[in-house]
Formats: structure tokens, sequence, C-alpha cells
């Protein structure tokens, strides 16, 4: 008969089991394609770059030369360097530095700008923070007229006020030309300038959003800022505070502006300060806590407190006419620890 055990002493042939690879948590990261942070190495007019596809990244902008760059999207913050010869629109929710550039025309919306070692830049800035400006010469600086398909998306993502914007106000780490020609300079030809920009940009993508400045979302004041005694005609001194403030001044802005035609805006800010800071009849008629938002709006024209009662919500408005309002711009704009900083 046969056995169906092993003899004694006969090994036994155990099978074989081939044991899986240890995998490792650096094994599971997603293999990302990180050419989406870059434009890179651009060259020539018909290379341009017209770029969707930004919304909250960190982008850099290197080694290009004589062409057109479009981030269309609010980006995460975004760098430039390297560049020759550029046009570029750009948007931010942080910083744009640029370094190492020349002869760059750039339009951007940011939180804070910086530069380092450039030279002939054009800069069209809607920036809430002071731009600096490091070894850098032959900067002109403008405020910033635009309007496309989606900017009013760009800029409710920034998330900051419309009527803050420190183009002007450059803090420039020199060092000083020896000849004594200023590194910067506001420029006065905003209109004429980006005009021939958007032009160029309108006319190299024929398939994004068209360029304009003539109904701009934010609104352009003249440069320098008058005081009270420079204004011939009437002022209006408006203020307006909590979570409502920039709908409120918006909406008074559109109307003294566009409705009634009746004044100019001739100068804005806004930003968060301390009920102290505010005019004293102010600080009785307002309801405000420590750190609300603060927008306001300085006026002149022949305008009546009963053409703009509808935009006087209790609470969280303040207007005042004529002596009043030269009185309190004087005296907030010249001694009010308030000044131009970030919401």
């Amino acid at each position: 008969m046969g056995c169906w055990f092993s003899k004694k002493g006969q090994p036994v042939e155990e099978e074989q089991v081939e044991e899986a690879p240890k995998e490792y948590s650096w094994d599971k990261r997603k293999k990302e394609d990180k050419s989406k942070f870059y434009v890179r190495d651009v060259e020539n007019i018909e290379n341009s770059v017209c770029r969707n596809d930004v919304k909250d990244l960190p982008m850099t902008i290197e080694n290009c030369k004589s062409c057109i760059i479009f981030l269309n999207g609010l980006c995460k913050e975004v760098t430039i360097d390297n560049c020759q010869d550029m046009k570029i629109i750009t948007f931010a929710s942080g910083s744009v530095y640029i370094r190492d550039s020349s002869n760059v025309e750039l339009v951007t919306i940011c939180g804070q700008l910086r530069t380092r070692d450039c030279r002939s830049m054009r800069l069209y800035l809607h920036c809430p923070t002071q731009p600096v400006i490091e070894t850098t010469q032959k900067v002109t600086t403008y405020p910033l007229p635009i309007d496309f398909e989606s900017i009013e998306e760009i800029v409710s993502d920034f998330g900051r006020s419309k009527f803050l914007n420190n183009w002007a106000d450059i803090h420039d780490f020199g060092p000083v030309d020896h000849a004594g020609e200023p590194n910067w300079a506001p420029g006065t030809d905003v209109e004429i300038a980006l005009k021939d920009v958007f032009d160029e940009f309108n006319d190299t993508f024929d398939s994004s959003p068209r360029l304009s400045l003539e109904r701009t979302i934010f609104p352009q004041v003249a440069y320098p800022y008058p005081s009270a005694a420079e204004v011939k005609d009437e002022m209006v001194f408006a203020l307006f505070a909590g979570e409502k403030s920039e709908d409120l001044a918006t909406n008074c802005y559109y109307r003294v502006t566009g409705t009634l035609k009746k004044a100019k805006l001739i100068r804005s800010t806004a930003g968060k300060l301390s009920p102290l800071s505010l005019p004293t009849r102010a600080q009785k008629s307002l309801q405000l806590s420590e750190g609300s938002q603060i927008v306001i709006l300085i006026f002149e024209g022949q305008l009546l407190a009963t053409e703009i009662s509808s935009e006087a919500e209790p609470g969280c408005s303040f207007f005042a006419f004529g002596d009043e309002a030269r009185t309190e711009y004087d005296n907030f704009f010249n001694t009010s620890a308030f000044g131009n900083h970030n919401l």
C-alpha cells in the first residue's frame, strides 16, 4: 500500500511566497507637474503666453524676453526673474517680486510689490501696501484703471478695498543716482500709456478677455492729493464703517460720480483704526468697535446732503459738508495715525 506521509527524516519542500515590496509614505505622494508653476524661456511676440489656470498658484516667470505674458486669475504670489523687454499682466493675493529685469511694463493687482536690481519699468498698480524698490532705477508708477470679463471675480477674491491704493507711495531703498535723478516718479499719462499696453494684449491674444480702461473697477484720483485750501469747489467728507463699509462706499461713489455726476472723487483710503481717530461727531454717531473696517471718500463738487441721504445708513456712515468737511479732511489725513495700511 502506498503511504500518504513522507518517510521519517525526509525534508518537506515548502511553497515559496514572494513578499510584496514595502511601500513608504513618500511613494504615495501624487506626482505633480511642476511645470504649471512656471513660464520659462519664452522669447519673441509670436510665442506670447496667456494662461487661465493660475488661480491660487505660486507662479514664476523667468528668463523671458520680447514677449507678452498674461496670467488671467488671482495667483497666490508671483516672482518675475531675469526678464527683458516684456509686457506682463498678473494678479496676486500675496506678493509680486521682480528681480534682475529691465524694460518691463507690469499691470498688477497685488498685496505687496518689491523690486530688486531692475531698470526701466512702468508699473500700473493697485497695491494696498507701500511698494518697495531696491537698487532699481528709471521706474514710472501709475494707478490701475482696468476692466475685463473676469476682473470682478479677481477683485472679490483679492478681498481688499478698491479705495486703498498706494501706487504713488513708493519706498525707495536706493542707492540714489549720483546725477541726482530720482529712481522713480509718478506718471501722468496713464490713459495713453496703458491704452497702448491693452491694445497690444488684445491684438496678441484673440481668445483672451478684452482689456479696457474706459470703465475701470478701481476709482481713479489725481495725484498729488490736494490740501483742503487747494480745493476750489465745495467738499464732502464721507466715512463708512463696519462690515458693510465697502458696499456702502461703492454705492455712494457710483451714485455721486455716475448717476448724479455732480462731484468727483479727489481722495480715498480704507483700513482699520481706533474710534479715537475719527472726527468727534462721527464718534457719537457711528456704532464702532476697535478695529472696525473704515472707508473714507473725499468728493469735490456741488453735492447736497439730500442727494446722498439714501447712502447715510444709521450707525454705519458719517458725512460732513462745506467748511466742516475741509476741517475733517485736513485733520484726518494730516494728523490721524490711520495712514495707508493693509486691510
